[in-house]
């Protein structure tokens, strides 16, 4: 079965990859120009993942339905909030990470990195600053992705959770994002 823009997953299918509380919060807007399609390829498999999905529901029109078609389908893994302050903060406050099809603002990434809330973003020059978690080094500020490639972008989402698992790891990450907007 088909929608317009991605292939739906039966409900059958939702497995339990997922074993930690993980929330993914969106917060900026669902729109054509901020790569809306990446969006909705993306969530839907995370979704039957078991992955929490938080989004503001602010966008156009398309966006907004496809939004609610997945808050309908996916109850329990997808959350459409109202667009207004209180839903926004709510969603960064419960939220491990931050996904963004476009490249946000850098005062957006300080008030995330304040809240202990990671970026998941695609690459961006304008950003030399921020660079991929690497556990290996235990360098890197954020998780970045080519927005041109649905699943590296859903790859680099489970590879946050993944590195989310390791407490130790996850506050050495927190930790070089903080810095970034100390200097």
């Amino acid at each position: 079965m088909k929608t317009k823009n991605s292939t739906l997953v039966p409900e059958e299918t939702i497995t339990a990859f997922v074993q930690k509380k993980f929330t993914i919060g969106v917060i900026l807007p669902l729109t054509e120009a901020n790569r809306s399609d990446l969006f909705f390829k993306t969530v839907e498999p995370l979704c039957a993942l078991g992955f929490e999905i938080s989004v503001l529901a602010v966008g156009d029109q398309a966006s907004q339905e496809q939004c609610y078609e997945l808050s309908q389908r996916f109850p329990d893994n997808f959350e459409l909030l109202e667009s207004i302050p209180a839903n926004r903060d709510k969603i960064i406050h419960k939220s491990q990470i931050a996904l963004f099809t476009s490249s946000p603002e850098k005062s957006l990434i300080k008030e995330l990195s304040r809240k202990g809330v990671v970026p998941v973003m695609p690459f961006d020059d304008k950003l030399i600053e921020f660079a991929s978690f690497d556990v290996q080094q235990e360098q890197g500020n954020c998780f970045l992705y080519n927005p041109e490639n649905m699943w590296e972008c859903m790859a680099t989402t489970i590879r946050a959770y993944e590195n989310f698992k390791f407490p130790y790891d996850w506050g050495n990450l927190r930790k070089n994002l903080k810095k970034v907007f100390e200097a």
